[in-house]
């Protein structure tokens, strides 16, 4: 893992409606942990209570966004939002709060792992999630069946505090952060706010590099507008092929 590879933006100009589609990722996955589940129990922790919210008030500040989750994959974990642009700070700055002011405290740890417990019974009776352990198996040469992204109960159940600050100290930083956004404001205007409320709020590693542009040409992402009549406002779903020629702005 390369520290000094710098933060990116991968940006496309919506000009089809005025919505924001983002995703704030880092490249601390599954395949980044020392412990099996330890990246997935990480991002349940940033649910779990900061400096100064519990975790009902955490998870109500986050989750009051139109449309909004996070995820844990093999790769990243990634703060997704379909919101109204005028809302783009706002959300940077949760999801920032949530890195940075986060407790983890030990008794809810102990009260996450017992939530990821349940998940994992779940899985256990979904063939279409063990079938994509097994693809990724042959893919990343992982053994995903028996180490899933989500862990098994005894690899959990061995995580500590410690190990869940080492991992967030280790990815959750400036250099590592890329965002994805589609957003009908401008370039400019889009690395301005990344760069004030997102780089600069979060800790960085030495050699940090400036952050990187880079955009896609609007024949190189998919997209579909979802529609809430109940508040008359048209978002904006997309997403990036993954074979399509990005360039250098900067």
């Amino acid at each position: 893992y390369n520290h000094s590879c710098g933060a990116k933006i991968l940006y496309v100009k919506n000009r089809l409606n005025h919505s924001t589609n983002i995703n704030i990722q880092f490249n601390g996955g599954a395949m980044k942990e020392k412990i099996s589940g330890l990246a997935h129990l990480t991002e349940h922790m940033f649910f779990a209570g900061t400096d100064s919210l519990d975790k009902k008030a955490i998870s109500k500040k986050y989750f009051d966004f139109i449309s909004v989750n996070a995820i844990t994959t093999i790769r990243n974990i990634v703060f997704m939002g379909n919101i109204f642009t005028e809302e783009l700070t706002a959300y940077i700055d949760t999801v920032v709060e949530m890195i940075t002011k986060s407790t983890f405290d030990t008794k809810r740890i102990n009260e996450e792992k017992k939530v990821v417990y349940q998940e994992m019974k779940q899985n256990v009776d979904d063939y279409s999630y063990m079938s994509n352990l097994t693809d990724s198996s042959m893919i990343y040469g992982h053994d995903f069946i028996n180490n899933s992204v989500i862990g098994n109960k005894q690899s959990v159940s061995k995580i500590k505090r410690e190990d869940i600050l080492d991992f967030v100290r280790s990815f959750f930083v400036a250099n590592n952060a890329e965002i994805v956004i589609c957003t009908p404001l401008s370039l400019s205007k889009v690395k301005r706010i990344v760069n004030d409320h997102l780089i600069k709020s979060l800790p960085s590693v030495d050699n940090f590099e400036p952050i990187g542009i880079q955009m896609y040409e609007s024949k190189d992402f998919n997209y579909y507008q979802v529609e809430y009549k109940d508040i008359d406002k048209v978002y904006l779903y997309f997403s990036f092929k993954f074979d399509s020629n990005m360039y250098d702005l900067d």
